[in-house]
Formats: C-alpha cells, sequence, structure tokens
C-alpha cells in the first residue's frame, strides 16, 4: 500500500509524514524541489516524484500505483481549485482506492478565496465516485508568524475578524497525527471531520497573551480582507528580495512559533491552555 501525499513539504504536510512514518506507512511524495525531495527522504519518504503542480503528466506519473491520496493544497493561490480538480481527475483516472482532502474550516465562506476554493474541490470530491474522507482543521496556531511583522512593527494583531469572535484552532503536530490515522485506519472514508482543539479564544485573548509572552504592548485590530491580502504580498516580495531567516519551531501544549526578525530571531511562546492537548486524537474519532 503506497500513501502519496501531495504538499508533503509545507506546515502542514511535514507533521504528517513524521506521523505515517511512525506508522510504518510506505510514503510517495510528490515536490517541485530536488532539495525538498532528499529533506523528505531523509525523513523516511520512500519515493519522491519531481514535478509540477500545473502539470497534467505530472501529477498523473505521481499518481500512478498509488493506493491512497492525501492532496494538501498550496495556500494562497489563485489557482488552488484548477489544482485541486487536476489532482482529482488524476486520481479518478487512477481508480485511486482512498483520496484524503485537506480543506479548512468553514469552506462555504465566500469573501475568502482560500476558503471558496476548497469548497469547489470538496463538491468535486463527493460527486467523484471515490472513497474520500475530507478534513476540515481550524486556524493553524502556527499562523501568528504570518501576522508577526505587524506585531513586532506596530504592537497590532491584524485578523480579518472582531476582536471578540472566539476562534477554534488546532496545532499542526496534531492536525499531522490525524492525518495519519485516517489515512492508515478503517472506518474513516465518506466522512467530513472538524479538526480543533476544545477551547477557544477570541482575537482580543490572543493579543493578550502574546503581549504577557512578549513583555510588550500588543492590540487586536480588525482589518479587511483586502487589506491583509495586500500586507502579505508585500512581505513576500521582501522576504523574496532580502532573504528570509529560516524560523525554528519546537512543540509544547501551547501554541508557539520562531519568528524571523530583521536582526535576530523571536521566539514568541502564546498559551493556549489545553487547545493543542489531545485534539487528534477525539477530533478523528
Amino acid at each position: 500500500m503506497t500513501i502519496l501525499v501531495i504538499g508533503a513539504s509545507g506546515a502542514v504536510g511535514l507533521p504528517t509524514i513524521r506521523h505515517l512514518v511512525k506508522r510504518g506507512a510506505k510514503i510517495r511524495a510528490l515536490s517541485s524541489k530536488e532539495s525538498s525531495a532528499a529533506n523528505l527522504k531523509s525523513l523516511g519518504v520512500a519515493e519522491t516524484v519531481i514535478g509540477d503542480l500545473t502539470d497534467d503528466a505530472d501529477v498523473r506519473r505521481a499518481i500512478i500505483g498509488a493506493t491512497s491520496v492525501m492532496h494538501i493544497p498550496p495556500r494562497f493561490r489563485e489557482d488552488e481549485a484548477t489544482i485541486g480538480l487536476r489532482v482529482l481527475k488524476a486520481a479518478v483516472e487512477a481508480k485511486i482506492g482512498h483520496f484524503v482532502f485537506s480543506s479548512v474550516f468553514h469552506p462555504q465562506m465566500r469573501d475568502m478565496d482560500h476558503h471558496f476554493n476548497k469548497l469547489v474541490i470538496e463538491e468535486a470530491l463527493i460527486d467523484s465516485g471515490l472513497a474520500f474522507t475530507i478534513l476540515q482543521p481550524a486556524m493553524f496556531m502556527q499562523n501568528i508568524r504570518l501576522e508577526w511583522p505587524g506585531i513586532r512593527d506596530r504592537g497590532v494583531y491584524s485578523r480579518p475578524y472582531s476582536a471578540d469572535q472566539r476562534m477554534a484552532m488546532i496545532d499542526t503536530e496534531d492536525y499531522g497525527e490525524a492525518a495519519a490515522r485516517v489515512l492508515t485506519e478503517p472506518g474513516y472514508r465518506g466522512a467530513v471531520f472538524e479538526l480543533a482543539g476544545p477551547d477557544q479564544l477570541t482575537t482580543a485573548e490572543m493579543a493578550s497573551v502574546i503581549a504577557e509572552e512578549w513583555g510588550k504592548p500588543v492590540r487586536a485590530e480588525k482589518r479587511s480582507l483586502a487589506a491583509l491580502r495586500r500586507a502579505r504580498l508585500c512581505r513576500r516580495q521582501s522576504a523574496g528580495a532580502l532573504g528570509n531567516p529560516r524560523p525554528r519551531a519546537r512543540r509544547l501544549s501551547r501554541l508557539h512559533q520562531a519568528v524571523p526578525g530583521a536582526a535576530e530571531e523571536l521566539a514568541v511562546v502564546v498559551r493556549v491552555g489545553k487547545a493543542a492537548n489531545g485534539s487528534a486524537r477525539s477530533a478523528a474519532r
């Protein structure tokens, strides 16, 4: 039995790979870079395929011979739905036995492209005739890294939600554990699972915890989706031009992420009580 993981080198893919390896699974990974493929092999991936998700032939080549596929879509890409439908079409042609799709909490949010694109893929998957499992994770705790520049530079934690809106969260390590169970154990097919820790925090509460851990004032602020997209685009362009120090990360039962600073790396550890504890074990049951 060969499990193909698409998106194996990302923030969700790597924890999934680690837990699949622990379970003794035979893993194949589609990677766009030789360096990423080498890293995956060092983690225990049996086979890597170098290819491009926008190329039909590369996707078919990666899928042929696999028994299961987990598709983790690339983040914040306008062609996310097109890529997902391409992968699904190849899986149908290859008569894949089990297709696991890494989706998102509330994919029906039409104003959020990276949510609604996943709904398009979900609908096609349900209609495909394949045995499937759809995983809908809550906000990843590690996502604080995306907003770190605003916290560091302005003392503002910006999110496209009201500061009083409660948010469910999950640690990517717990999500990887749940995904590995779904891929290797019977009983999870033909279902949609929302994955989250048991606790919820408002953006204002998150900002308060960040301030406590960092030792500097931080306030929550609602910003429009358009403004956040522009800010993230500028940061990605700057990182590409100036270089981006590789973040360090360590896992505790709390939200944490090492984040790149201008002159040094600053590690901000944000406590979330029980949010990381046992979420994979309970959510997938």
